[in-house]
């Protein structure tokens, strides 16, 4: 399997970034930029966002719940699959939070995500982000039956 240059691996990289700060600060407008125009954003009950108005609804309402405030997402152990002009990249994610009031600091959260990104303008971008839970139930299991 093709595997993407040490150059386009970073820029993805920084893009994951980007989309975490974006995402965690609520800034709704700097997470638009890191998709598509017709890009499609998944969320973990299963329900497909496309394009930036769709996105845009979606994450309006995420950032505006008092609860979300405060959270940390965290994506990790990229897996990356090249195909044309397309990468794929497979991926864990988790959401830390810091509640101050209560000091309390939790892992709300845990998921992995199937996400595609196409070059355009010459920067790397989503053209696909979904996001999926991981517990001991809803995970790509391969071993064996419980």
């Amino acid at each position: 399997m093709t595997k993407p240059s040490l150059e386009d691996r970073a820029a993805i990289e920084d893009l994951y970034a980007d989309y975490c700060w974006a995402l965690d600060s609520g800034n709704v407008d700097a997470f638009l930029k890191l998709f598509t125009a017709d890009g499609v954003f998944g969320d973990t009950a299963g329900n497909r966002y496309t394009g930036h108005d769709a996105i845009r609804g979606y994450l309006n309402g995420l950032v505006a719940r008092p609860e979300f405030r405060g959270r940390q997402h965290i994506i990790s152990s990229l897996r990356y699959a090249v195909s044309g002009e397309r990468i794929g990249v497979t991926a864990f994610w988790h959401v830390f939070k810091w509640a101050k009031a209560t000091s309390a600091k939790t892992v709300e959260v845990t998921g992995h995500s199937d996400d595609a990104f196409v070059r355009q303008g010459g920067r790397w971008l989503f053209s696909q982000r979904l996001v999926h839970y991981w517990n001991d139930t809803d995970l790509p299991w391969a071993g064996p039956a419980r």
